[in-house]
């Protein structure tokens, strides 16, 4: 009878084991920008981000995250959990793996990835130009002049590849909506040395309607939603 009750738990053991390794999610990449001693994980809550994990960066600027994510969503690599430069949106679902390198001024993808993140990717590469003036911006001297063309040719300009994962599908819609919108208003809000005057506006601005983004759940689902 004990030899018996042995060899059952031995099997649940091995069985929740096994399901434990089917759910854990990993991020593995490299940090090539400034010099740090470590980068944070974030998921999000209630349009806020809250850590979960840190990993340090070792001699060649190498991390690692190995997590099980509570629910398909948004997860987010970052400095910490306030600033938005530095920081990068990716999706996962359990089991899902990433892989990128962080160059002097932006990421890319590296080996296999899934095609959420790699939405998400096309995503980033698509808005760079216009995040790179509203953020990175130091030394740059950018104002509305060079912005509100990029913006004007960015708007709806994006090309929408549909993944298969009908729930990311819809997420990233509202993600790219309100994203796009982060990046527009916090432009006119940062310090520049020419401002633009009404009749300067892009009707985009006219657009954003607060009282629909606000009615709904969206806003608390998207990283930076608080903010």
């Amino acid at each position: 009878m004990r030899k018996l009750l042995s060899a059952l738990f031995i099997v649940m053991l091995a069985a929740t084991t096994g399901f434990a390794k089917e759910n854990l999610s990993t991020i593995k990449g490299t940090w090539h920008r400034k010099r740090l001693d470590k980068i944070k994980l974030f998921k999000v809550n209630d349009g806020r981000l809250h850590e979960i994990a840190s990993s340090k960066l070792n001699e060649n600027g190498k991390f690692f995250f190995a997590f099980e994510p509570a629910k398909e969503d948004f997860y987010v690599i970052a400095l910490d959990e306030l600033r938005f430069t530095n920081s990068y949106a990716f999706y996962f679902k359990p089991g899902d793996h990433l892989s990128l390198t962080v160059n002097d001024t932006t990421y890319t993808l590296t080996g296999k990835n899934t095609k959420e993140n790699i939405e998400l990717t096309r995503w980033h590469d698509f808005i760079y130009p216009m995040e790179s003036l509203t953020y990175y911006f130091a030394g740059k001297n950018a104002t509305y002049v060079e912005y509100f063309p990029i913006l004007k040719e960015k708007e709806d300009a994006f090309q929408v590849r549909n993944t298969g994962n009908k729930t990311f599908d819809e997420k990233f819609k509202s993600f790219r909506e309100l994203d796009f919108m982060r990046n527009t208003t916090n432009f006119i809000f940062t310090p520049r040395i020419q401002h633009p005057k009404k009749e300067d506006f892009p009707s985009y601005y006219q657009k954003i309607d607060i009282s629909n983004i606000t009615s709904g759940s969206d806003l608390l689902e998207f990283p930076y939603g608080i903010q």
